[in-house]
C-alpha cells in the first residue's frame, strides 16, 4: 500500500466512478496475489465495497450516507498522509477504520444477510483465484470462507471468462512468494 494507490483509490471514490472502483477493485487483488501483499486485498475490498455501496439509491438517499462518505474520505487522506512517511501499519489502520465503518452501515441499512464488506472479500478471493491461487490461498488471503468461494465461483461464469494460468506460470508465482 503506498501513497499513489490511496490517492487513486480516494480520487475514484469522491468521483463516485463505479466502473472505476471496481477495475481498481480488480486490479488491486490481482496485484494482492502477485506480491504477496496483504495490504492491497484491504484497498481491493475498500474499493470495491464503495462501488457496492455507491451504486444502491436507498444508500445514497440515506442520511447517513454523507457522515459516512466524509468519513471514508477523511480515512483515505489520513492513511494516504500516513504512506507517505512510511508509515505502512498507520495507513492500513485507517483503512480498517474505513473498511469497520462501511461494514455498520451495510449491516444497518443492507437488505441482506452477509453485509458488503463481506462480498467484497468473497470478490477479491475469487480475483486471486481467477488469476491463478488456489482456494485455500485466495480465502488465506482475504478472509473469505472456503464454502462461500466454492460455492460463488460454481455460480458464476468464470472459468470461462478467463484463460487458466499455465502451470510454469503459477510455479514463478509461488516461487516469488516463498522467496519474500
Amino acid at each position: 500500500m503506498n501513497a499513489e494507490n490511496l490517492r487513486a483509490l480516494r480520487v475514484l471514490f469522491e468521483k463516485r466512478d463505479i466502473p472505476g472502483l471496481k477495475g481498481y477493485a480488480g486490479n488491486a487483488a490481482r496485484e494482492a496475489f502477485v506480491r504477496a501483499d496483504s495490504s492491497l486485498v484491504d484497498l481491493s475490498i475498500l474499493a470495491y465495497s464503495l462501488a457496492k455501496l455507491a451504486e444502491k439509491p436507498h444508500i445514497i438517499n440515506s442520511p447517513a450516507w454523507k457522515p459516512l462518505a466524509d468519513l471514508v474520505s477523511k480515512k483515505l487522506q489520513g492513511a494516504e498522509e500516513h504512506a507517505a512517511k512510511g508509515e505502512k501499519e498507520k495507513a492500513r489502520a485507517r483503512v480498517q477504520q474505513a473498511l469497520n465503518a462501511i461494514d455498520s452501515l451495510s449491516m444497518d441499512l443492507g437488505r441482506f444477510v452477509s453485509g458488503i464488506v463481506e462480498k467484497a472479500r468473497l470478490r477479491a478471493a475469487a480475483q486471486m483465484y481467477a488469476h491463478g491461487a488456489s482456494l485455500g490461498a485466495a480465502c488465506a488471503f482475504t478472509g473469505a470462507s472456503k464454502q462461500d468461494l466454492a460455492s460463488y465461483v460454481g455460480e458464476t461464469k468464470m472459468p470461462e471468462k478467463y484463460e487458466s494460468v499455465p502451470l510454469a506460470r503459477r510455479l514463478d508465482s509461488a516461487r516469488r512468494l516463498l522467496e519474500e
